[in-house]
């Protein structure tokens, strides 16, 4: 008895809440969960990434050539998740609003400067 072939295919992800992705599909397990796997192509815009989905969150899933999966994630431009980081200013405004506040006013707040919202030295 020949064994189950891996699902290995190029294709168009259409996730619940209008999101689409394509790429190079197949099947990963975490933790005993199955989830799909798409292997977003590089494009002119961003470098490749890697998605994983539960089956329950998507619509459709269609089978498509590599080459126009590569179109199509050029043209649908997602993006993978990515720190925002503040700008100075606006980390500086607020630590000198928390230092006003003092630790023992502001909740969650530690009077460890480390867990300051700003990396430069005070």
């Amino acid at each position: 008895m020949e064994a189950a072939k891996a699902f290995e295919q190029w294709c168009l992800v259409e996730i619940f809440g209008h999101q689409k992705y394509a790429g190079l599909v197949t099947e990963q397990q975490i933790g005993g969960a199955n989830f799909v796997r798409v292997d977003v192509p590089e494009t002119s815009r961003s470098k490749p990434f890697t998605k994983l989905f539960g089956a329950s969150a998507i619509y459709s899933l269609t089978p498509i050539e590599e080459d126009v999966a590569r179109v199509l994630a050029a043209q649908y431009d997602q993006r993978p998740v990515s720190v925002y980081e503040l700008p100075a200013e606006v980390r500086q405004a607020m630590n000198a609003a928390l230092r006003i506040a003092g630790p023992a006013d502001t909740p969650g707040r530690s009077a460890d400067p480390e867990f300051d919202f700003d990396d430069s030295p005070s």
